[in-house]
């Protein structure tokens, strides 16, 4: 049952607001502003509204917009989904339906009662209580895109929360590993909520630097070192000046985000220390803090210990209460099985794998799975399946313009090719390549290494080795800008 607003329920209600005041779609235009086009699309499903344009619109026809919100749209969705659901659908929809009128018939007989005064809502927003306060707010925005978040938060008080920001804060986090561009915008918009909540200058500190060091997070993950150390260095002095926001915002957070920058950075002692220190802070977050430390284990070449501290996050991680967490930590293992050449293994693992993805419903990690597939067949030596599954993420990152993966996949994906004696279409692979030279976010090692074997490609003279040897390379070169390549 998907209960997310879609463009069908907008339709329906531009149109249910326009037959609010029995006017023609000429009239709306009038009253509104909006051209009589967009007022069709609208209309047909064809086009979203934006929360700008709603509210232009719920004001010429003299509606509320916390009606529209928590009213109509919702009663819409519900019709929508149950409406094929037979007569346990209907019965739902009436109760619905008078559940509605109850509400509107007591908010019109009875007077509002008065809300908490405003010391007090400024006192439990910075509390332990703020964040379950920000999940609903948070629940609000989570299906508009950025552009309506920002106009909400710019132009309603309710979202000036610090609960927020600090949720939006950990949005981004776990954005971060699905789609950098979303990860940023979560990031930017939790500092904008930081600037705008009400509170003392200490806990404003401290909330606006914690918004800067996940904004900073987002520049690491780009491959931007030199710049999220410095956005991560101001955003640090400013959590450290303030008062920290004790019960709102977890330290081992800010631990946990260090470690991955010193990681990065190659800084591979200081970034466990912090892991630890974190989890000695935050034992109850040992799944998220062990899958962390594999990670450093394994830039630093420990394969097979990063394999048994991912088997013991796994112990820690509950598959239903952290399902994203649960899923990255077997996706972790199962690519670390692949590195120490452990097919068998990782194929046991991936009915499982893609059972955990299907239930996420997020788009690049369902790629990054096909791209697991791929690899786990090309291990296997099932070289035409592999062939199959890498060309398809090889398409995806093509076509997205992702420097950094489609480099790896395309040279994956030659790898198997050259194993099929398919010289012609490993140089027609390399020329694919053309566009990665010419494109921004990768560095010059990364390129003269890629130019390497295109020229070894367009002679012929690539073997499968020296393809694999450039994967590996690229592997770690993604983070480390000086990292040369050697034949």
């Amino acid at each position: 049952m998907d209960l997310r607003i879609q463009r069908e329920d907008y339709a329906v209600l531009v149109r249910l607001l326009r037959a609010w005041r029995d006017w023609t779609r000429v009239m709306l235009q009038s009253a509104s502003g909006l051209d009589e086009d967009t007022l069709y699309n609208y209309e047909k499903g064809n086009t979203k509204p934006g929360r700008a344009k709603l509210e232009k619109i719920a004001q010429a026809v003299q509606v509320p917009l916390f009606v529209i919100d928590y009213f109509l749209l919702p009663a819409i969705v519900a019709v929508r989904t149950w409406s094929s659901a037979g007569e346990a659908a209907t019965a739902i929809c009436q109760r619905l339906a008078i559940r509605l009128q109850g509400i509107a018939r007591r908010s019109v007989e009875i007077p509002c009662e008065p809300g908490p005064a405003a010391d007090e809502r400024k006192r439990t927003s910075w509390s332990p209580a703020g964040l379950e306060e920000a999940r609903f707010l948070w629940k609000r925005l989570e299906d508009l895109d950025d552009e309506d978040r920002r106009h909400l938060v710019e132009r309603c008080d309710e979202y000036h929360h610090p609960g927020l920001a600090v949720l939006l804060c950990h949005q981004s986090a776990e954005a971060a590993s699905d789609t950098a561009d979303q990860a940023r915008s979560l990031a930017q918009l939790a500092r904008r909520v930081a600037e705008l909540a009400p509170g003392d200058e200490p806990s404003k500190m401290s909330l606006m630097g914690y918004g800067l060091l996940f904004d900073s997070n987002t520049v690491r993950v780009s491959g931007r070192l030199k710049e999220a150390r410095g956005q991560f260095t101001e955003g640090l002095a400013g959590w450290e000046a303030g008062d920290r926001c004790p019960g709102l915002i977890a330290e081992w957070r800010v631990l946990d985000l260090e470690a991955s920058l010193l990681r990065d950075e190659k800084s591979f002692d200081a970034a466990l220390a912090r892991l630890e220190k974190a989890l000695a802070m935050a034992p109850e977050e040992a799944g998220r803090i062990l899958s962390k430390k594999s990670a450093v284990l394994e830039h630093m070449g420990e394969g097979e210990q990063a394999i048994e501290v991912l088997r013991e996050a796994d112990r820690h991680a509950d598959r239903h209460r952290q399902p994203r967490l649960f899923f990255g930590i077997r996706f972790n293992l199962a690519t670390s099985l692949c590195l120490l050449d452990r097919f068998e293994e990782a194929a046991g693992m991936l009915p499982e794998i893609q059972a955990l993805v299907a239930g996420l419903r997020l788009e690049l990690h369902g790629l990054r799975v096909r791209w697991l597939k791929g690899r786990v067949l090309a291990g296997l030596r099932r070289l035409e399946e592999a062939a199959a599954a890498l060309e398809e993420v090889r398409q995806y990152f093509t076509k997205h313009r992702a420097v950094w993966h489609c480099s790896q996949v395309t040279l994956e994906l030659a790898t198997v090719r050259l194993r099929l004696g398919e010289t012609a279409e490993v140089k027609w692979l390399a020329r694919q390549l053309v566009w990665v030279f010419e494109a921004q976010g990768i560095h010059q090692e990364a390129l003269a290494a890629l130019a390497l074997f295109r020229e070894a490609a367009e002679h012929e003279l690539a073997t499968a080795e020296f393809a694999e040897k450039i994967v590996r390379y690229l592997r770690k070169a993604q983070s480390d800008p000086e990292l040369r390549f050697t034949e």
